[in-house]
């Protein structure tokens, strides 16, 4: 079974009437229409008035007087092209989340764009001018990200959410924003806000279940539990996991207590060696590829349907994982309670140093001979102008500079890859609901508040049933987990047995990365032989790699050394497409 890589290439020759649109494996969802002289293609799953309608989404573009001013009244996920053959223009649009991402690059006499970085980067290199940005590679080692519209070559860049790019002969390319996020927060109660957000992701798990075959992406844990509670028709849930452990287990009390099928989907051992060429094709070194988790082949059976929901962006956005804050301990343990940490003056070195994606090895340090420390803080400092102009509440500032731009953040490709087994439908990419989170008051956040108070509202018993992620019920609050947390570290000791025993990596879908790096031989060797390639070393000059080649073992057996050499394998695969 081939895996369907999608894409959507772009080529214009700006003094010439018509680009060369190159449809890969989209099918279904790019609608193409003509108006006269205006031609438009629409990518993904748009919403007008509470549809999704793709051919009257694109008839109402096209009948428009002003679309720059129109598309803010569109929701859900979508990139737009719009051709003015007379005008010999071209107007790209991204939806709120620049959810189907737009590379592009503008040179003296061409256009292009793609949604996939891979392949823009292999059509640009064929230009004399085009390189690799050896301080981007560093970036993105450091972040296991790229940021502020980042791309690794000195051509392209990432189109903003909510922009307008415009492309006309003769003329500098204008980008415009036709929507910025608005943080302005709610005084309404807390109750208030639970019964909102459950009017609010019902309202959007509806308008997306919409279709025949529909699937669900269901874990153990709670971001996906709340879509298969608030879907309002019988679906199919799919759970992959490398075994049929815990998290397939509570999935599968999950689907039946919702009235949903299930399905265990298992992942082949060896898989992400098997699909590391098809991560580096579908990322582009955007993304570690250990987060494209989702390819349909080498799982059995292949969790394929024809529209698919999942769970992203609800635990960034409502259980406040990124939030500036800290877990208490006790006895030198960590518990479920955590409180705000105060932020200092200086934000930009202070996310430079506590980026939640930032690489947790702690001896990169020890094998670098450039740390491109005033290009990183240049980058977090134009970032940082542009959280202040819209928030001077520095929660919302530090929450920008995470999640300006969704689709570069360091999970994204686990969407991506979903995309590869169906029309992928994103509950939490609505536009009312994407309002409501950012007029959520941080302190509903810290500990999951509406998210947990809405699994309550819907159904007092899944949300009782147990998370994969600690073994305990998924509605309960900090000070419920830590009490039983402390009780069950006692039964646990008292009994001497697993009765009691704490979920570990084996009973959830994720490996640990260092662990899988050590484990795993042919895959490591693999990682391992950009430490004897010449050409790759001489572009990653801030590498000491002969200290890097005497200590590799000793840096594989550290904490977080796996999760090094993952990144560096991501970036060097990404390396060796464009220059075999």
């Amino acid at each position: 079974m081939a895996v369907l890589l999608q894409s959507l290439l772009v080529q214009w020759e700006v003094q010439k009437k018509t680009p060369i649109i190159e449809e890969k494996k989209f099918s279904s969802i790019l609608k193409t229409l003509e108006n006269g002289h205006l031609t438009l293609h629409i990518l993904g799953t748009p919403i007008v008035k509470d549809k999704i309608d793709r051919e009257g989404v694109a008839r109402f573009l096209l009948e428009s007087k002003n679309p720059e001013k129109d598309i803010a009244s569109l929701n859900g996920e979508f990139c737009i092209y719009l051709w003015d053959n007379a005008k010999n223009s071209l107007k790209i649009f991204t939806d709120r989340f620049a959810s189907y991402p737009v590379f592009w690059a503008n040179t003296n006499s061409h256009f292009y764009a793609s949604y996939n970085y891979m392949d823009l980067a292999e059509t640009l290199k064929k230009l004399p001018e085009f390189k690799l940005l050896p301080e981007r590679a560093f970036e993105f080692l450091q972040y296991r990200r790229l940021f502020n519209g980042h791309t690794h070559d000195n051509l392209s860049q990432c189109l903003a959410p909510g922009s307008c790019l415009t492309i006309e002969a003769g003329k500098a390319p204008i980008l415009e924003k036709y929507w910025a996020p608005n943080y302005e927060k709610s005084i309404q109660s807390k109750k208030a806000l639970i019964h909102k957000f459950s009017d609010l992701f019902e309202h959007s798990v509806k308008v997306r279940q919409d279709g025949d075959d529909v699937g669900i992406f269901l874990s153990g844990g709670h971001d996906s539990r709340t879509v298969a509670m608030y879907a309002d028709k019988p679906a199919t849930c799919f759970t992959l996991s490398f075994s049929d452990n815990l998290e397939v287990d509570v999935a599968r009390k999950i689907a039946a207590a919702s009235g949903h099928s299930h399905k265990f989907c298992q992942i082949e051992d060896g898989f992400f060696e098997k699909t590391h060429d098809l991560a580096t094709n579908l990322g582009g070194a955007m993304y570690v590829n250990e987060n494209s988790l989702f390819f349909p082949v080498h799982i059995t059976p292949p969790p394929t349907a024809n529209v698919l929901l999942h769970g992203h962006g609800l635990d960034y956005m409502y259980q406040g994982m990124y939030l500036n804050a800290r877990a208490y301990h006790i006895s030198g343990r960590q518990t479920y309670i955590r409180k705000f940490l105060p932020f200092p003056d200086d934000m930009v070195s202070y996310f430079m140093d506590r980026a939640p994606s930032k690489m947790k090895y702690e001896g990169l340090e020890k094998y670098l001979t450039n740390d491109f420390k005033d290009y990183i803080s240049t980058t977090f400092s134009t970032l940082y102008d542009d959280a202040k102009a819209l928030s001077d509440d520095p929660h919302d500032q530090w929450e920008y500079l995470i999640l300006h731009q969704i689709s570069q953040h360091h999970t994204f490709s686990n969407v991506l890859s979903k995309r590869a087994c169906g029309e992928v439908r994103t509950p939490s990419f609505d536009n009312d609901l994407y309002d409501f989170y950012l007029s959520l008051p941080h302190t509903y956040r810290l500990h999951g508040d509406i998210l947990r108070g809405a699994m309550y509202y819907k159904d007092r018993h899944i949300a009782n049933t147990a998370s994969a992620n600690h073994g305990l019920p998924a509605g309960w609050g900090p000070y419920a987990r830590t009490s039983w947390m402390i009780t069950r570290k006692l039964l646990r000791h008292a009994s001497m047995g697993r009765a009691f025993h704490v979920p570990g990596s084996d009973d959830r879908t994720w490996p640990d990365l260092d662990t899988h790096m050590r484990t795993n031989e042919s895959y490591r060797n693999k990682a391992l032989a950009c430490l004897a390639d010449k050409d790759f070393q001489d572009l990653i000059s801030f590498i000491d790699w002969k200290k890097l080649k005497l200590d590799y073992e000793q840096v594989l057996r550290e904490k977080y050394g796996g999760q090094f050499f993952t990144a560096l394998f991501s970036y060097y695969s990404f390396f060796k497409k464009l220059y075999p």
